[in-house]
């Protein structure tokens, strides 16, 4: 949901994540979507600074040209991505609906790694949103109502230049092209 909406903000505190690191089994994942259309970067990266605290290995895509997908893992860094759970016919579908064809496609829409986007919001000066000073649950509907976009990561992940291959900290993955 999105931030803006009455009490939907507190899935975005350093708390919530906290207590999602607590509920995973051993070697667990979160996946949290966010939009970038109606918000800001001071925004984005509170959450981003809550989010890292308990999940420090994070990898960012472009669901589309509004939403980010971010996946985090609180024990090790993410693995390459692994094409054998596409290969199913029912996963095949789906992925066709999305107009994509495997692995390859979902590679083509990582932005960044945890470290990158950091980078990227270091000189943004907030701190994490938290339950106890809740940025984002404040200044969410200001940002929606001033229409801002926070589509910092989504230019970076578009640049012509292999900004993110430089400074992630994980080299991407090359897909073999037959």
């Amino acid at each position: 949901s999105n931030p803006w909406v009455s009490g939907v903000a507190s899935l975005y505190t350093r708390e919530f994540y906290q207590r999602i690191r607590a509920q995973l089994k051993p070697g667990g994942l979160l996946a949290q979507w966010i939009h970038v259309y109606s918000f800001d970067a001071r925004l984005f990266a509170s959450i981003l600074q809550a989010m890292r605290e308990s999940f420090p290995h994070l990898a960012i895509y472009a669901a589309n040209g509004g939403d980010v997908l971010i996946i985090g893992s609180a024990e090790a860094p993410l693995k390459p991505l692994d094409s054998a759970p596409l290969a199913g016919a029912e996963m095949q579908r789906w992925l066709a609906r999305l107009e994509m064809s495997g692995v390859a496609d979902l590679e083509l829409r990582r932005i960044a790694d945890g470290h990158t986007a950091a980078t990227l919001f270091a000189d943004i000066v907030v701190p994490p949103n938290s339950d106890y000073f809740p940025i984002v649950d404040i200044h969410a509907d200001r940002a929606r109502f001033l229409n801002q976009e926070a589509r910092e990561l989504l230019v970076l992940g578009n640049a012509t230049l292999p900004i993110t291959e430089m400074l992630d900290r994980q080299p991407r993955r090359r897909i073999e092209t037959t």
